[in-house]
């Protein structure tokens, strides 16, 4: 397997998690343009929005929140973060939720990605929330042993519909 030139760590760091919430920024302007209304994307992506996203991000973290960054290891930039937290739904299918999974263009297709998974869930039961639309997302999800339950909901995010996919345990 070619080595890439990527690296996983998990985010200690103020300047890791400014660095991690750039990368889903940047994730979200490559990813979700064709699939969001731009005027939601634009408030999304936001100084004020990346503020808020960073203050709510360190407190997960103070509050034992894992974020995984992906690095560069070229240029030590943050090219993905990953987080994982237990289910935010009474409902919820199993006890954890791939809360986000976000990868800049240049990442996608090295095999960082599922690394990166794997990293933040391991091989544990997991669900997920995937934006209509967004196919290459749900192809990996599905690569890595999660199904689409059938269950939709409105994305508080995104202001589109959300598919459930779920990863249970081996039997």
């Amino acid at each position: 397997m070619p080595k890439t030139p990527y690296r996983i760590k998990r985010a200690e760091h103020p300047v890791e998690l400014q660095g991690a919430v750039a990368a889903e920024q940047t994730a979200w302007r490559e990813s979700l343009a064709p699939l969001v209304p731009a005027e939601l994307l634009q408030e999304r992506t936001s100084e004020d929005f990346v503020e808020i996203r960073l203050h709510e991000w360190a407190l997960a973290s103070q509050e034992g929140t894992w974020f995984w960054v992906l690095l560069d290891s070229r240029d030590g930039r943050v090219v993905g973060v990953a987080h994982a937290v237990p289910r935010r739904e009474l409902d919820g299918p199993v006890l954890l939720e791939l809360a986000g999974i976000h990868l800049t263009d240049e990442v996608k297709g090295s095999g960082a990605a599922g690394r990166l998974l794997e990293m933040t869930i391991g091989d544990m039961a997991c669900y997920a929330w995937v934006p209509q639309g967004a196919d290459r997302a749900v192809r990996f999800l599905e690569r890595n042993g999660f199904v689409a339950d059938g269950a939709v909901r409105p994305s508080p995010e995104y202001g589109i519909d959300e598919l459930r996919l779920v990863r249970r345990e081996a039997e």
